[in-house]
Order: structure tokens, then sequence, then C-alpha cells
């Protein structure tokens, strides 16, 4: 039989006929049988024959893969494995740098094995090979003939799954998409978490899928990709399917997306940069701003004298008191004040007429607090016998005095008799320093009852005007009308707030601080904003804000007759409210609020609010 020695070139469909003479191509088909390491002529072929070779090695042909579509046709090609072939297995060292985790290193053995293709021997050889490092170092502690199994249990035990079945399905339902994480990892994550459960035999494989299916979808981090994956959810019922989709719709919509992304990608750093300029220009500014202070503060300490100032003016005390006096204090216009130094008492002159800073700085402060929260509501009181300062608080719904709680007697100057009360005692501020006592409604209202029932002896001009002012607050729900004094037509765009001036008519002449606000909380198409105003006399001009919540334009006409007005009550408080209306349909005018309202004019604010009703969904 003749034998010939076979080669591939380059992964190329050649095959190669290596002799002593020469090299030449196969004009001829053979049968390859990869046991016996020889080549066999098919009968009726004719070829070159060539004086016999040296029998080859199989190692020098292991490996070869079949030899499809050669040169000719009909080639037959069988091969097996080599006995002195070995796996391939990645690296493990038990560290978070390792070529590959322990789960899949242990998924690649276990394959190895369950094989059966390779004996104990070449598997421990392999198994040896591929682990380095830490893990490497536990087989120290492995007799010499232990097996393969061996070795898996004892790495096993060392960086295994310790997770008990809960954690893992805790694990599993706490997972969420993380940010830039694509959805391909994120369903890798939960398949292998899902997968360790089902080893630890919590889960078969029905429960798997379903429950992949539903921690998929439901952990999407995009809401635009939940909702567009939506029916895939409901109509796929395997998981490798699901997420095969989902990943496509992903790739849709980044595609989608990355046009709109290219065209803005350089905007933010532009806006950044802007941003930074403005800010070194504001501070160049502040630089500039200080150094102008610096040198206005040198100029003024410059020009300012100091102490040797005064005695040069002395200088020539010593040469001849003729020729100049010096300064002299005790002229006119200057004050003489004793000083205390060092406990030395010296004697101080300054001009007369000229306030301390202090003094000063204390009654800019009096005054600026004056403007803006206005005079306080205060009067006196006797507590125990004893005369103080209180403040009359509607606000505040029980009577305080100091830390503590304290039972005192309470008498007014207007009111003969005097009663018990409870007062609260708070912590020592600022303001109560001056006012140590807040009288609430508590006190306000016994003594409004004791004013009303002795009205004929008690003189109506000796209740001082605080106390008046209370009184009619706690009773009334509001202290005036606001009437509109727009000559023109008012539009009031869709969302939008427009402030209206009208004119407020109040009972009470003295001067008050009320809130305009909404007359219902019921919701309509125009409502007013609560706003704190100023009431100064019984007519005055009282802005109030309005809001069109609806997305028509509102026209407020001047001029329009009063009988689609609604009247509300509300206490202490001015409140101004639009009827709600349609499409190019007028509002009123009128921003009404009511002072001192009694039964019969509440009924016939209530007729005229059902006479509006009814007119308004008649022309509707």
């Amino acid at each position: 039989m003749t034998t010939y020695e076979l080669r591939t070139v380059n992964r190329s469909r050649k095959l190669e006929i290596l002799g002593k003479e020469s090299r030449h191509k196969a004009k001829k088909l053979f049968t390859f049988q990869l046991d016996s390491m020889v080549c066999t002529p098919i009968k009726g072929a004719t070829a070159h024959t060539k004086p016999p070779l040296a029998p080859v090695r199989s190692s020098s042909i292991a490996r070869v893969a079949t030899f499809a579509a050669g040169i000719g046709n009909n080639t037959t090609v069988s091969c097996s494995n080599s006995s002195y072939a070995k796996p391939k297995i990645h690296l493990f060292s038990g560290e978070e740098k390792s070529e590959v985790s322990f789960d899949v290193w242990k998924f690649e053995v276990k394959c190895i094995i369950r094989e059966g293709n390779y004996s104990d021997t070449i598997l421990l050889q392999c198994k040896r090979g591929s682990l380095k490092g830490k893990a490497r170092g536990l087989l120290l502690s492995l007799p010499d003939g232990a097996t393969p199994v061996h070795i898996i249990e004892k790495l096993d035990r060392v960086y295994g799954n310790v997770f008990s079945s809960e954690a893992l399905l805790q694990k599993f339902y706490l997972e969420t998409q993380k940010p830039g994480q694509s959805v391909a990892d994120y369903g890798m994550i939960l398949a292998d978490i899902a997968q360790k459960a089902v080893e630890k035999g919590q889960i078969n494989t029905q429960a798997k899928n379903d429950m992949l299916r539903s921690k998929l979808w439901s952990g999407l981090r995009d809401p635009l990709l939940k909702n567009a994956s939506r029916y895939k959810y409901d109509t796929v019922e395997n998981f490798d399917q699901l997420l095969k989709e989902i990943r496509s719709i992903e790739l849709n919509l980044s595609n989608y997306a990355s046009g709109s992304e290219n065209e803005i990608q350089h905007q933010p750093a532009v806006v950044e940069q802007s941003g930074i300029q403005k800010m070194i220009k504001s501070l160049n500014l502040l630089n500039t701003r200080m150094e102008s202070f610096e040198g206005e503060l040198k100029k003024l300490k410059d020009s300012k004298p100091d102490d040797t100032t005064s005695f040069s003016n002395n200088q020539f005390r010593g040469q001849g008191r003729g020729n100049y006096r010096g300064f002299n204090r005790r002229d006119e216009g200057f004050k003489r004040v004793k000083v205390s130094v060092e406990g030395q008492t010296r004697d101080f002159y300054r001009p007369e007429n000229v306030p301390s800073p202090k003094l000063v700085d204390i009654c800019t402060q009096s005054i600026l607090a004056q403007r803006m929260i206005g005079l306080a509501n205060e009067s006196f009181v006797y507590i125990n016998n004893t005369k103080c300062k209180a403040l009359i608080d509607t606000g505040s719904m029980i009577s305080t005095i100091s830390e503590g709680y304290i039972e005192a007697k309470i008498k007014v100057d207007f009111v003969e008799q005097d009663f018990m009360v409870p007062l609260l005692v708070v912590s020592l501020t600022d303001y109560n320093k001056n006012e140590p006592i807040i009288i609430g409604t508590n006190v306000i209202r016994f003594l409004d009852t004791c004013s009303m029932i002795g009205r004929q002896e008690i003189n109506i001009e000796k209740i001082p005007r605080e106390w008046d002012i209370a009184f009619n607050s706690i009773k009334d729900e509001a202290i005036g009308q606001v009437y509109s004094t727009n000559k023109n037509p008012i539009k009031l765009k869709p969302l939008s707030v427009l402030n209206v001036y009208g004119l407020a008519r109040s009972k009470t002449p003295e001067a008050c601080t009320v809130v305009t606000e909404n007359l219902s909380d019921d919701l309509s198409d125009v409502s007013a904003c609560p706003r704190v105003v100023n009431v100064k006399g019984s007519t005055c001009r009282v802005p109030v804000r309005i809001f069109n919540m609806t997305f028509k334009a509102m026209v407020i006409k001047p001029k329009i007759t009063c009988n689609k007005y609604m009247i509300f009550e509300r206490k202490s408080k001015i409140y101004a409210k639009f009827p709600r209306t349609e499409e190019k349909q007028t509002c009123s005018p009128i921003l009404q609020v009511e002072v001192n309202n009694d039964d019969h004019k509440v009924e016939g604010a209530g007729m005229k609010r059902d006479k509006w009703d009814t007119e308004r969904a008649f022309n509707f």
C-alpha cells in the first residue's frame, strides 16, 4: 500500500502530497482515514506512484477539520479526536480581575466532564493549568489523588454561591436597570440570579420564565422604551424572545434619538462656556466696585483729623500766646460730656444737636419696621391689678404671657367686671420685651359679649379703636366692596395673570390690612389670587390679581350692569370674584366684598347669585 503525508495549506481548498523527489498537486481524490493515517486511492482513478514515505505521526495531522469541497468531486473525509489533544479552559484566579468568574469556569469544567471525551488525567492537567493565584493555592490543601470532582467541590466552598433562596429572590425583585445599562446586560443579570435560584431548588423552569418576563419589562428605566414594548410583553411568552424584541425596540429608539443629539451635542459646552464668562464678568465688576469703595474709604480716612492735629494747633503755645490762641472747645455749639477712660473721668466735648450713631441706627430700624409691618394693634390691660401693655391679636387662639401656664385675673377699662383667664407663659423674645402679653380670641370674644350686653350702659366712644377693630374682625366676614374702574375692555389671555385696580369702599374708616382672595373654594374659570393689601379710610384703590385658568381668552367690559355679581363673605378680608364665563363672554367688572353683612343682605346675595346662574344657563 502506498503511504502519503497530507497537509492543508493556509486554509485553502488545495491538498498537497509530499514525496521525496517532488512536491505536486494531487490529481485524484482520496479517502482519508485518520485512525490508520494512510491515504487510499479511490478505485478507477489514476495517480502518480511515488516511493513509500516514513509513517506520519498522528500529532502532525491532529485537529484537522473536514475537507469539504476539495479539488475535484465526491471527496470523503472522516476524522476523530486524538488522545493527545487537551481542552482549553479559561483562567480563574479568584480575584476581581480574573479572566472569567467562578460560575463561568465551573460551567466550562462541568460541560467537559459531561462530554466524557477526555480521561481524568487530562482533565486534572487542564484544571490545574486554568487555575492561578489564590485559586491555585487552594490545591495545596487537597491530596495528590484528588479527582476533578473534588477540586470543583473545594473551589465551590470558597468561591461558590452562598446566598439563600430567599436572599436570591429578594435580590432578583430589587434589581432594576441602572443608568447607562443596556437591556441585554440587564437581562443577563436577571437570568444569572434566576438560574442560581433554580439551582437552589426554590423555583422551577416555568416559574423562572414567568419571573424573568415580568421583571425584565417592569424594571426598564426608560419610560418611552417601556411604553413601546408593552404590547410585546403582553404577546410574547418566552423570556429570550421578549429580550430580543425589547433590544430591537431599544435600537430603533436610539437611532431615532441619535439625529437630534448630533445636532445639539456641542450646545451644553457652549452654554457652560457662556455661564463661565458671565461669572467672570460679574467678578470683574465686583472687583472694580471694591476698589472704588477702598479708594473712597481711604480718602475719608485721610480727610478725618486725628489726635496729632489737635496738638499741632497749640504748637505756638510756648512761643507766644498772642500769635495763636489754639482751639477752644468751650465755645458755643459744643457740649461737655464726662467719659470714663481706664478708671479715670475725663471731659469730652462734642457738637450739640448731633445724635449718637447708636441712636440713629435704632431710630432708622424702628421707622423701617413700621413701614414694613405697620402699626401694632396694642392696648393696656390689667393682670392681677397690674397695668400691662398687650398685643390684641385676632390670630392667636390663646392668651399668652410668658413661659409656663398660669390663671390670672384680667380687666380692661371699658368693662367694669374682671374675669379669670388661663394664660400660657412663653419664652422671652425681642418683641415681648415691650409687649409681654398677647390677648387672644378667648379674651376678645368674651369682652365682645360683655360689651354687647352692657352696650346701653357703656358709651361706644369709651371702647378703644384697637378693641373695636378686633371685635369687628371676629364678627364680620368682609369689610368692604371693590368695584372695577376700567374704562376700556380688558382682555385676559389664556393661562395668564393680570392686575386689575378697583375702588374699595369700606365701612370702617380706620386704616387696616386685609387679604383679597377667591370667594369660594369651587374651581372657576377666572379666580382671584390671595394678596395682602392696605385699606386706608373708607374709600381707596385696591389692586386685585386675577388668573385665567382656561385655554380661552376672557374679555372684561367696562360699565356692565350690576345684576350679574355674587356676594360672598369671609373674615377680615377683601375678596375678589369673577363669575365663570365661556369664550368671548364678558366677566363681571365688580369685585365685591361685603362688610358687616346681616341676614337680610346674605339672603339678597343668594337671590342675586341664583338669578345670575339662571341667566347664564339660559344664555348658554
